[in-house]
C-alpha cells in the first residue's frame, strides 16, 4: 500500500461516517447483506470505518477494477526447536459460544501456514509491527518470565524477507477486492517463552485465540 500505488489510482475515498461508507460500498455493488455475519466471521461496515480512521485500510477506485482496499500486514511464523524437533504455532479462533475458526493453517494442507497476522499502523516499521504482534499474542500470555519483553538478542531471531503482494477478495469484508502487502517474518521462539500446552488470549472482538504447537514436518 505504498503512496505511489495509491496515487496511481483514479480516486481515493475517505468516508467519514458509516452512512457515507455504506453508500460508497453500495455504489460499487459490494454485498453488504453478507457482512456482519458472526457465523461466517464476517465484519461490519463499522469495523472497516475504524480501519480507515486508524489508517490501516485505504480505499481507492479505478474504472477497470472498481473499488479496492489496500492493506499492509505482517505475518510472523513462530517456530521452536524442542529436543531437535521443530514445532510451529497455529491459531484457533473461537467465539464465546464455542464456535471455532482455525486460522494460520489449512485444513486441506497442514503445511500451509500464515502465522500471526496483524495490520501495520500508519508509518509503522514492519519490524516494530512484528514485535507488537508477538507481544500481543505470545508475551502477554506468559506471565512468569523476566524480563517480560524481548531482549535485543532475542529480537535478532526475527528475520524478514522481501514483502509480497497478494490480491484477493477479503474474507472479513465479502465482495471487497483487497490488495495485501505482506511482510512475512520467521521467529525462533526463545526457551523462556515456550509453553508446550500453547497460549490463550482474547482479542478485541471477544474471540478466544488459542495458539497450539504442531510438528513442522509430520512423519
Amino acid at each position: 500500500m505504498s503512496p505511489e500505488r495509491v496515487e496511481s489510482q483514479t480516486d481515493y475515498h475517505n468516508p467519514r461516517t458509516v452512512f457515507e461508507l455504506k453508500r460508497l460500498l453500495k455504489k460499487f455493488g459490494i454485498p453488504l447483506e453478507e457482512w456482519g455475519n458472526k457465523a461466517e466471521f464476517t465484519k461490519k461496515p463499522e469495523d472497516l470505518l475504524e480501519e480507515i480512521e486508524r489508517g490501516e485500510s485505504i480505499l481507492c477506485s479505478q474504472e477497470e477494477e472498481g473499488l479496492k482496499r489496500y492493506v499492509k500486514k505482517v505475518a510472523v511464523d513462530i517456530v521452536y526447536s524442542n529436543d531437535g524437533k521443530l514445532l510451529r504455532l497455529y491459531q484457533i479462533y473461537s467465539e464465546k459460544k464455542g464456535r471455532i475458526r482455525r486460522r494460520g493453517i489449512s485444513e486441506a494442507n497442514k503445511k500451509t501456514f500464515d502465522g500471526l497476522m496483524g495490520k501495520l499502523l500508519p508509518e509503522e516499521d514492519p519490524d516494530i509491527a512484528a514485535e507488537r504482534e508477538l507481544e500481543e499474542e505470545i508475551l502477554k500470555a506468559v506471565k512468569d518470565v523476566s524480563p517480560p519483553n524481548l531482549t535485543e538478542k532475542e529480537r535478532s531471531q526475527l528475520t524478514r524477507p522481501s514483502p509480497k503482494i497478494d490480491e484477493r477478495i477479503s474474507n472479513g469484508f465479502p465482495g471487497l477486492l483487497t490488495e495485501y502487502t505482506i511482510y512475512r517474518f520467521i521467529f525462533l521462539l526463545p526457551d523462556r517463552f515456550f509453553r508446550p500446552e500453547g497460549y490463550k488470549t482474547v482479542d478485541k472482538n471477544g474471540f478466544v485465540v488459542e495458539l497450539v504447537w504442531e510438528p513442522l514436518i509430520k512423519s
